[in-house]
């Protein structure tokens, strides 16, 4: 199991260097599974690494598991957790990032840090002022677009 930041992907860059691939296929060619693991949610892995002959991925810290192109685990925010979460810090002037499998969708306060930060590289969404949206947004109501992780920005 690899991590990405620091770990398979030096800090700044998006790909691995030639000697980790290297060494990831030799580790496979010796007949070792090798998986991605990662806090990040799934729509955060780069692309290069997604396209990397990986045997299976651990992302948003185990709420979306896969291994080979199985899916073995998705777990996602209820309805009652997001509004318990909304309630808690939706009007506490805190900026809100809700990441999905497929998506990240922030709060108008934060959209410009973060769109600066990762518009070049993830698909993102931005949302009214009131997070509370989020309660009635289709989008967030299939299960691959359902809530997995948030991050909060005070």
């Amino acid at each position: 199991f690899f991590d990405i930041d620091g770990t398979l992907v030096d800090f700044g860059k998006s790909t691995m260097s030639p000697s980790t691939a290297d060494a990831l296929i030799n580790a496979k060619q010796n007949g070792h599974m090798i998986f991605l693991c990662t806090g990040r949610s799934y729509n955060q892995i780069y692309p290069s690494l997604k396209a990397f002959d990986f045997d299976g991925v651990v992302a948003a810290a185990g709420g979306y598991v896969t291994v080979g192109d199985k899916v073995i685990a998705h777990h996602v925010y209820g309805q009652n957790l997001l509004q318990k979460v909304l309630d808690t810090v939706g009007d506490n002037n805190t900026g809100l990032i809700f990441q999905t499998k497929d998506k990240s969708i922030t709060n108008h306060k934060w959209a410009d840090k973060f769109i600066s930060a990762f518009s070049k590289q993830f698909d993102m969404h931005v949302i009214q002022d009131n997070p509370t949206f989020l309660i009635d947004t289709p989008m967030l109501k299939a299960p691959s677009t359902a809530i997995a992780t948030t991050t909060l920005m005070i």
